[in-house]
């Protein structure tokens, strides 16, 4: 099957799998035109996740670190995937913020809610059991992954 999937780096590819942990991916970008028409004429997209081959450079807020620990486990950073598709979701919103806030506190921890950039919505996440190896990319990208991943 193939779909369109979104690069992000450690820890935050993971934690947009985990309602709890994330559901609003923050960006300084607007998801492009015919994204954004799936979601007015279908409710929503499905997409992949992809966790980047490197986490996110440089130090993490404890909190998020914390979060992390918290739901993953102590050993979290070498435990998490790198360098392939980890699972998929459901892209059901894009506003701009402050239009869109987050959705609880941990959110808020995994997200850059500057005024200006945008929140995109999730809902129904999908963890691989394994994850599938592909190369990442900037921007939306297609992969293709099997029908019963």
């Amino acid at each position: 099957m193939r779909l369109i999937a979104i690069s992000l780096h450690q820890p935050y590819a993971s934690a947009l799998l985990v309602p709890s942990l994330k559901v609003t991916e923050t960006r300084h970008w607007i998801l492009p035109e015919r994204l954004r028409e799936l979601i007015r004429d279908d409710g929503g997209f499905p997409f992949v996740i992809h966790a980047a081959k490197r986490p996110v450079p440089g130090d993490l807020d404890d909190d998020v670190a914390g979060a992390m620990a918290d739901h993953f486990g102590p050993t979290w950073r070498q435990d998490i995937p790198l360098g392939g598709s980890i699972g998929r979701s459901t892209m059901v919103s894009c506003a701009k913020i402050p239009a869109v806030m987050p959705a609880h506190s941990n959110d808020h921890l995994f997200g850059d809610w500057t005024p200006g950039r945008f929140g995109w919505g999730t809902r129904d996440p999908h963890t691989f059991a394994e994850p599938i190896p592909c190369i990442g990319r900037q921007g939306w990208f297609y992969v293709d992954i099997p029908e019963d991943a």
